[in-house]
């Protein structure tokens, strides 16, 4: 559950306006009581509606396992208790709530329960629900990670069958998806819902859900940064040209994206540290070889942070293409640019560098480069 957490919190962070604490708003009563706790243990409560999570309360659990927070809260937000920076629960707090939090102070986003605050019993059942998926994808990466360092095993045979299973997987996610939105369209917690998939996959899913949520909360920060993301990305919607940057390789030369003009270019964003990325890249390895002598190539563009671990995913991969990181990971210019918010993600352009296709994973790639170079 740690897992999803963190997924959810690296979702929802990047369309949150900077916020601050001001007296503008209601005093929220939140408590509650946890299990295995250490004397003295200090537990907090942090607001996530920032570019970064900012602690706005803090408490000592006693004795008996209990800790009280009183946050002034000017709206409905996203908030979580914490007790350090890998063991944390989320809440979507409402000013009128009076929110009460039981779980073990081991793992708490595993074993949570909340009440008084409809809200936050909805992110918990979507949490929960959710992390099954990612925790099947964990286990593919991993089963990867063991049986390709076994000389004895066709890792392109391994590859194919575990691909097959995480597109499996991802079909599923993304039912649930659609349906958690269509049965909440105007709650905010279907704001955590579409941060599974990502704006470039699914444009039309992030236009429909903002024209639910829009009129539902005109005033709320959270969906007027939403309302411009979705309304922004009309920029990169296909047909547009697609913005141009320069970055450099891990050599340290500069590359800039117009230099392929004359030529189709997947800008491919990615990370070593990207489980589904990694899963992904057998397929684009596999699209580069079949028609990069026709003309095709790939820029791939790394949020990583480590050089080292950003190159050693490169030869591990085989990926041959050129590589573009400035090392910054989810401050990186270029993913900013690009609205890209989750990875894996790509834009196809065509010869004049205007977006042809978006978001193309699995068969859909070389399905949408066969129609170019074979019809």
């Amino acid at each position: 559950m740690k897992y999803f957490n963190l997924i959810v919190l690296l979702a929802l962070l990047p369309i949150m306006a900077c916020t601050s604490q001001t007296n503008i708003g209601r005093i929220v009563p939140i408590k509650g009581v946890l299990t295995n706790t250490k004397p003295n243990t200090k537990i907090y409560f942090d607001d996530l509606g920032n570019e970064a999570a900012m602690t706005i309360d803090s408490a000592v659990i006693d004795a008996k396992g209990n800790f009280a927070f009183a946050p002034r809260i000017a709206e409905a937000g996203f908030f979580r208790i914490r007790i350090d920076q890998q063991n944390f629960l989320n809440l979507l707090v409402d000013t009128l709530d009076k929110v009460e939090v039981t779980g073990n102070a081991d793992v708490l986003g595993q074993t949570y329960t909340v009440k008084g605050s409809p809200t936050s019993e909805l992110l918990h059942d979507l949490n929960m629900a959710i992390s099954y998926f990612y925790k099947e994808i964990d286990n593919l990466q991993k089963t990867f990670d063991e049986f390709r360092q076994n000389p004895n095993v066709n890792v392109d045979s391994l590859t194919k069958t575990l691909q097959a299973k995480y597109l499996d997987i991802d079909s599923r996610r993304g039912a649930f998806t659609h349906k958690f939105i269509a049965d909440n369209p105007t709650s905010l917690v279907s704001l955590a819902a579409i941060g599974s998939i990502t704006i470039e996959q699914d444009y039309p899913l992030y236009n429909q859900l903002d024209k639910t949520l829009y009129p539902a909360h005109p005033k709320s920060k959270y969906v007027m940064d939403f309302h411009i993301k979705v309304t922004g990305m009309l920029k990169l919607n296909v047909g547009a040209v697609a913005p141009d940057f320069e970055a450099n390789d891990p050599l340290g030369k500069p590359v800039r994206l117009s230099s392929y003009r004359g030529k189709i270019v997947l800008v491919d964003f990615w990370a070593s540290w990207c489980g589904p990325c990694r899963a992904e890249n057998p397929n684009v390895v596999k699209a580069y070889e079949e028609y990069h002598g026709k003309g095709f190539e790939v820029l791939g563009v790394s949020l990583d942070k480590s050089k080292e671990k950003w190159e050693q995913a490169i030869m591990a991969d085989g990926m041959k293409w050129r590589q573009v990181s400035d090392l910054s990971q989810w401050s990186s210019a270029i993913a900013k640019l690009y609205n890209v918010t989750s990875i894996p993600t790509n834009f196809l352009l065509d010869k004049n560098g205007v977006i042809i296709g978006k978001g193309l994973r699995g068969s859909d790639l070389d399905r949408k480069l066969d129609e170019i170079y074979n019809k």
